[in-house]
């Protein structure tokens, strides 16, 4: 049902899913970057 539902919206509108996945790549990687400066400080 997952996969249906999601290959039907990459379909419909890819530049938005694009979007929305990189921003999420961008602040995941923001965050563990910021985590490892954390625990070089510590």
């Amino acid at each position: 049902m997952l996969k249906k539902f999601k290959l039907s919206t990459l379909k419909r509108q890819p530049e938005n899913v694009l979007n929305a996945v990189s921003g999420c790549l961008l602040l995941l990687s923001k965050v563990l970057l910021l985590q490892i400066k954390f625990l070089n400080h510590v």
